[in-house]
């Protein structure tokens, strides 16, 4: 029976990363500021993996070419630069998928693939200080060999030494067995590009998670904060129709109180009425007698 020996992910890594950062400064004192980021581009070259006990280390060179445009004295002119800078990314053991065991990973065959590579360019307030920073999405496969065993459909008649040497990179292996293991290698490699493209698909929806959970949080913080406010109005609300209330009860009994006092005035001004007709009556008979006695003291001097 034929036997291929192919090379199989064991386990996966995949994450977002910040695989470099980098500040240029300009000399302002000189005239020399940096106006614009017109036009950037990163590439990766020689990815390579150093597995450890509890780590891989994920090494590769990264270029970045940028063009801008440069002050120097009142003049803009337009530059081009070139970086070239050694990108480090450690990855443990335990970020994993499924977590291998400490003896395979340390002895493990890796490859790892850097995708998706976004370059930002930022430029301070003076322009002195250009900081750039360059972010990726990781893969990293733990491979593992393991033998296909083909069926011979066909019934091909093989014997010991011709099945011994079968191989993919074969020349002299029988022609039917080199079409089936091209069509398994089509077959993988289509597989291939199609769990890469699930894989970045998976992550680009990750993103668009991370990013809609982030604006949840926004407005769930928005919410919370006009709730509080919200919370503290119903609480003045409530304080000050407590006040109006006691204000309502205290204007009751003042209310009342006035109504008292209104009919105590009023028996009063009845009273007060009452005693200046007496006082009125009590002058009319003071006048009265006065005359009579005048009367009587001028009749009684005339008779002496």
């Amino acid at each position: 029976m034929p036997v291929i020996v192919e090379k199989v992910v064991k386990s996966r890594y995949r994450g977002n990363h910040k695989i470099f950062t980098k500040t240029i400064k300009f000399d302002a004192e000189k005239g020399i500021n940096i106006k614009n980021v017109i036009d950037h581009k990163e590439r990766i070259f020689n990815i390579s993996c150093t597995p450890a006990y509890k780590y891989v280390d994920v090494t590769a060179r990264l270029d970045i070419y940028f063009t801008y445009y440069l002050e120097e004295k009142g003049e803009v002119s337009t530059y081009s630069s070139i970086l070239e800078e050694e990108v480090f990314v450690r990855i443990f053991k335990d970020s994993f998928n499924p977590m291998p065991y400490s003896d395979e990973f340390r002895q493990g065959n890796f490859v790892a693939y850097i995708r998706r590579l976004t370059g930002k360019f930022d430029i301070d307030l003076t322009g002195s200080t250009l900081s750039i920073a360059v972010s990726s999405f990781l893969v990293v496969n733990l491979l593992k060999e393991r033998c296909i065993y083909l069926e011979d459909k066909k019934r091909i008649n093989f014997d010991e030494l011709s099945l011994n040497q079968v191989a993919v990179s074969s020349e002299n292996s029988s022609s039917d067995i080199r079409n089936y293991i091209n069509h398994l290698d089509d077959i993988t490699r289509a597989l291939s590009k199609r769990l890469d493209w699930l894989e970045e698909e998976n992550s680009r929806l990750k993103e668009e998670i991370e990013r809609k959970e982030n604006d949840i949080n926004a407005l769930t913080m928005q919410y919370l904060d006009e709730k509080r406010k919200n919370d503290l109005l119903s609480k003045e609300c409530t304080r000050l129709l407590e006040r109006l209330k006691e204000m309502e009860e205290k204007y009751e009994k003042e209310q009342k109180r006035v109504n008292l006092l209104e009919v105590e005035n009023s028996r009063n001004m009845d009273e007060i009425k009452s005693l200046k007709k007496e006082r009125n009556e009590l002058l009319l008979r003071v006048d009265k007698e006065k005359n009579t006695w005048k009367d009587k003291i001028k009749k009684f001097m005339n008779k002496g």
